[in-house]
This record gives C-alpha cells, structure tokens and sequence, in this order.
C-alpha cells in the first residue's frame, strides 16, 4: 500500500440530529462563519457550511432523522452523531 503524505485536514463533515444546535456552538465556541445553508433533498438532509479559522466545518443532520429510508437518516441511524468524514490536503 503506498502511503500519502497529509498535510492537514481542510474539511470535516459532522453527522448530527439538530443541524441549529451543532451550527451554534461552532459560531460560539470558535467563532465560525457560516456561508452556505441548504437542504439536498435527494438524500433529505439540511447541511451548513461554516469557516473556523482555515478549516472548512460541515454539520449535516437529516430533515427527518424517524425516516431512515432516506440515505442520511440511515446512516445517522446505524452510526450515530460523530465525524462523517475528512478532506486531507
């Protein structure tokens, strides 16, 4: 297996169940800006895009966390709140 070198991680996709509340401690906590708000409705889930310092946070929580036939919902389900995924640099 050949190895990478990463130099840092510039994006972190967080899985919660309350989109609002995570987004608020992100601006509290570290003072993060948010720039982007939507819904993606393929997989019925409400994403937020939020600047801390040089790190690109995304909090993502499904529109309906009781309907787990949607693709965010059931992975929420099955995983739980936590890191989702990294963007390494």
């Amino acid at each position: 297996m050949a190895k990478v070198k990463a130099r840092r991680i510039i994006h972190s996709i967080h899985a919660v169940s309350d989109i609002d509340l995570c987004r608020r401690k992100y601006q509290d906590v570290f003072g993060a800006i948010v720039f982007n708000e939507g819904y993606e409705p393929s997989t019925d889930r409400n994403h937020a895009l939020l600047y801390a310092a040089d790190h690109m946070i995304e909090p993502m929580a499904p529109r309906d966390a009781t309907t787990t036939d949607k693709g965010f919902a059931r992975w929420l389900d099955k995983h739980g709140e936590g890191w989702h995924s990294f963007e390494i640099k």
